[in-house]
């Protein structure tokens, strides 16, 4: 399991990401922030005008080998 932390952009785009708790593999939490990086895209956070703002996301991810 890895940690992380990623920051969005108002377009919905992860602006960068951290490991807060390592899987104890390098390559996955590498290939974890990649993932982040270069697939997902966000419904960005918004303000109570409803306009796009910057966020943050935090959570867990799971590897499984086939």
């Amino acid at each position: 399991m890895v940690y992380y932390r990623v920051n969005v952009a108002v377009t919905g785009r992860v602006t960068s990401c951290e490991i807060t708790r390592t899987s104890g593999s390098q390559s996955l939490d590498e290939g974890t922030c990649a993932i982040f990086r270069d697939r997902m895209i966000y419904d960005p956070a918004r303000d109570s005008s409803g306009r796009p703002v910057p966020g943050v996301d935090t959570g867990h991810e799971t590897w499984v080998r086939p």
